[in-house]
């Protein structure tokens, strides 16, 4: 092996490295595409629990800057079937929950309410509900994932700049 090819091989390998989780970095939704993970039904219990993690205030919340579309993207692509089928559970789960402390479904129920909801899934105790509390911690490091990597923090808030460091020929050392 000659040293070009080495190196040839190794700079392909390393910038596909780098390439390949660009997409999960200063996303939007348009480059997100269409997901077909999730149910319609199933699609509004994820926003509605988006939501309720971190919620409208000054800055715009999860469900304006569509984090809901970047959970399923992530679920859809990075976690296995087995994964995937605990989540479902775990909306359907605090669903079920929700009908049975309200008589409402989760997405139905005012801020306040799912809030309760939410924590109450999140801190059960129970062995039945330990799948249920796993989904929504999954779901919640996902959603602030999402939001803390999405366009418009890191543009506005973070003041992300493409190139980090700038040359200056003329400063003096």
């Amino acid at each position: 092996m000659n040293r070009r090819d080495a190196l040839q091989t190794l700079s392909t390998a390393v910038g596909s490295l780098v390439a390949l989780p660009t997409w999960a970095r200063n996303w939007t939704p348009e480059i997100l595409g269409p997901v077909g993970l999730f149910t319609p039904d199933e699609e509004a219990l994820l926003t509605s629990l988006v939501g309720t993690i971190l919620p409208e205030g000054d800055t715009p919340g999860a469900v304006s800057l569509n984090v809901h579309r970047f959970v399923m993207r992530m679920l859809q692509d990075c976690y296995d079937a087995p994964t995937q089928q605990a989540v479902r559970q775990g909306l359907a789960a605090m669903d079920a929950q929700a009908r049975q402390a309200f008589n409402r479904s989760f997405d139905q129920c005012d801020a306040p309410q799912r809030l309760d909801v939410l924590n109450q899934t999140a801190n059960a105790n129970a062995a039945a509900d330990a799948g249920a509390r796993q989904a929504v911690q999954l779901l919640k490091r996902l959603t602030v994932e999402g939001y803390l990597n999405s366009e418009y923090v890191l543009v506005t808030v973070k003041k992300f700049t493409l190139a980090p460091g700038f040359y200056h020929g003329c400063v003096s050392v």
